[in-house]
């Protein structure tokens, strides 16, 4: 096994599917030591992860999953944020709770994480956190704005941690995939009201995006990304 800087002791969030699975799956390859977490348990899980639930939005939720991982692993030294969801609408028809429903999940989802991991990160003067951000996070899709204003949000937020936690020995990094072939493509939900004129351009648009998505590059590339990384 190669030596990351960082350690061993990995936690990843949005572990039951996708770019999360195949995460864990290439660490635990690689001799890491693996927490994953998620809201529901999946049957799929690789053998050797340690499985924790963790609901994103809720800070309860979060704090009681950290200090699982800690009893199991002794501390978290890599953190591969990616848990997520997709959200489709033009600007006009997203209401203001859908869009911050996909800014709680995506955004201060990752952010809640973090703040509840770094304390120990300092504590030990070393870390690495990887947010999965996207190609969306730096150029705005059309009737996918909410998905890309929380990923631009990502981008500003962890281009701001990057240089706040660098005296402590802690670096963080965005991952931005562009079309990934994964679950999330089945998951994108619409939101609850379209105006009549935009539903033909909305679906022609989002459907386009789901044939890319389905023709894109597998998981593992992401995964392998990640990898790469952690030995810096």
């Amino acid at each position: 096994m190669k030596h990351s800087p960082y350690g061993t002791r990995v936690l990843i969030t949005g572990v039951t599917g996708g770019i999360g699975l195949a995460t864990a799956r290439l660490f635990l390859e690689n001799g890491f030591q693996v927490a994953g977490c998620s809201r529901h348990k999946s049957a799929d899980l690789p053998e050797g992860l340690l499985w924790f639930p963790m609901e994103v939005t809720e800070e309860e939720s979060i704090h009681q999953c950290i200090d699982s991982v800690y009893q199991a692993l002794g501390g978290i030294d890599i953190l591969i944020h990616c848990a997520g969801m997709g959200l489709g609408g033009s600007v006009e028809d997203v209401s203001a709770n859908e869009l911050g429903h996909q800014l709680d999940i995506n955004t201060l989802g990752f952010i809640r994480v973090a703040q509840a991991i770094l304390p120990g990160m300092r504590a030990q003067r070393r870390g690495l956190l990887l947010p999965i951000s996207s190609i969306a996070g730096f150029i705005s899709i059309p009737y996918q704005s909410s998905y890309s204003a929380s990923k631009f949000a990502l981008e500003a937020l962890v281009q701001a941690l990057r240089m706040e936690i660098k005296p402590f020995g802690i670096q963080a990094c965005l991952i931005e995939p562009g079309d990934t072939k994964t679950g999330f493509t089945q998951a994108r939900k619409l939101c609850k009201h379209i105006q009549p004129c935009y539903q033909a351009s909305m679906h022609a648009a989002i459907h386009k995006m789901e044939v890319d998505e389905q023709k894109g590059k597998s998981p593992d590339t992401v995964a392998k990304t990640a990898l790469k990384l952690v030995y810096k």
